[in-house]
């Protein structure tokens, strides 16, 4: 990604395979979020590792209350794949952009 917007907009297009188990959606919400920690840090090659960890979990906070997760397990879908990982990049847009 050449920037942070650019990985906004990636994060509206994240879905996950038809028919995968949810083994393999766990797997692949993991290669996402290192997809965009990997893009976030060549991008922000100075942000802090803590407060990244902080982010990633407001933006876990944030989806499971917008979307009612009660168990872990629920948030292996195309609707919170996307919810969490747009949340997780705004919220560092935002931290940049003040």
């Amino acid at each position: 990604m050449e920037s942070l917007n650019e990985l906004l907009e990636y994060t509206k297009k994240m879905r996950y395979p038809f028919f995968s188990n949810s083994r393999k959606r766990e797997n692949i919400y993991l290669e996402y979020k290192e997809k965009v920690d990997r893009s976030i840090k060549n991008l922000q090659a100075n942000i802090d590792e803590t407060e990244l960890r902080q982010l990633w979990d407001d933006s876990i906070k944030y989806a499971d209350e917008e979307l009612e997760i009660k168990d872990p397990k629920d948030r292996y879908n195309d609707f919170y794949l996307q919810e969490q990982m747009h949340m997780y990049v705004n919220l560092i847009v935002n931290m940049y952009n003040n």
